[in-house]
C-alpha cells in the first residue's frame, strides 16, 4: 500500500481494502500508515500521501457508517401506518413524511457520533495544520486540502466546523494550487451547509475565474468583461 500510495493510486488500494468489514480495513492500514507518517518526516511524497490517504479512507469508512447508522435507524423507527384502504389519504401522508423526517434525524445523530469516534476523522487537527501553514510543501498542503474537503462532507456539523479553515484558502493571497483545492472543496459543501457556502462562492469561484490568465469562455461564465 505505502508504494502504491506514494505513487498516487491510493485510491483503488483503498476501495480494495475496504471490500472487508470497516474494523478489519482500519486493522490492515494501521501499519501502512505508520510507515508512511514515518517516511514523511523527511519526504514530502510521502506525507503528501499519507494526508491524500487519510481523506480516501475518510470517506470509505463514512460510506461504511453511515450504512450502519441507517440500519440502526431503521430498526429503532416505529413501522409506518398502513392505510386501510387503496390510496393515502392526506392523514397517512403527513405521518409518513414526519416518519421519515425522524428517521433521517436519528440516522444524522447515529453518523455524527460514530464520526467522532472514527481514526481517520481525528487526523483533522494535523490536515488543518498542513494546510495552514505556509512554510508545509505546497503539495501537501494541497493534499491536506483536499482531504479536509472530503472529511466535511461526511456530516453538514463537520462542514461547519471545517468552513473557517477552508475558506481563508480561498483567498488570493494563497498559492494557486492550494486556492484552486480550497475553492473546489468549499463548493462541495453548498448542498450540505447552504446557508454558509453560498456567501462564499463569489469570493471562492467566481472571482478567480475571472482573474487574467483565465480560458475566455470561463471568464465570460462568470461574469468578467471580454
Amino acid at each position: 500500500f505505502v508504494e502504491l500510495a506514494v505513487a498516487g493510486a491510493e485510491r483503488r488500494a483503498l476501495e480494495v481494502l475496504f471490500l472487508q468489514p470497516r474494523h478489519g480495513a482500519i486493522a490492515a492500514l494501521a501499519s501502512p500508515l505508520a510507515r508512511l507518517r514515518s517516511q514523511g518526516q523527511s519526504c514530502p511524497r510521502a506525507a503528501a500521501a499519507l494526508l491524500r490517504s487519510v481523506g480516501e479512507a475518510s470517506l470509505l469508512s463514512g460510506q461504511a457508517l453511515r450504512r450502519e447508522a441507517r440500519a440502526v435507524a431503521q430498526q429503532q423507527a416505529a413501522p409506518a401506518p398502513t392505510p386501510a384502504h387503496e390510496g393515502l389519504d392526506e392523514y397517512d401522508y403527513m405521518e409518513r413524511e414526519s416518519a421519515s423526517a425522524r428517521l433521517e434525524e436519528e440516522e444524522a445523530r447515529l453518523m455524527l457520533e460514530a464520526l467522532n469516534e472514527d481514526p481517520f476523522c481525528r487526523f483533522v487537527p494535523c490536515l488543518a495544520a498542513c494546510a495552514t501553514d505556509h512554510a508545509t510543501p505546497c503539495p501537501v498542503r494541497c493534499s491536506a486540502v483536499t482531504s479536509l474537503g472530503r472529511i466535511a462532507q461526511l456530516h453538514p456539523r463537520v462542514a461547519e466546523g471545517l468552513l473557517p479553515t477552508l475558506a481563508p484558502l480561498c483567498a488570493r493571497s494563497e498559492p494557486a494550487e492550494v486556492r484552486s483545492r480550497a475553492s473546489l472543496a468549499v463548493a462541495s459543501l453548498v448542498a450540505s451547509v447552504p446557508r454558509l457556502v453560498e456567501p462564499l462562492l463569489e469570493e471562492a469561484l467566481r472571482a478567480p475565474l475571472r482573474e487574467e490568465g483565465t480560458p475566455a469562455l470561463l471568464r465570460r461564465g462568470a461574469g468578467a468583461s471580454p
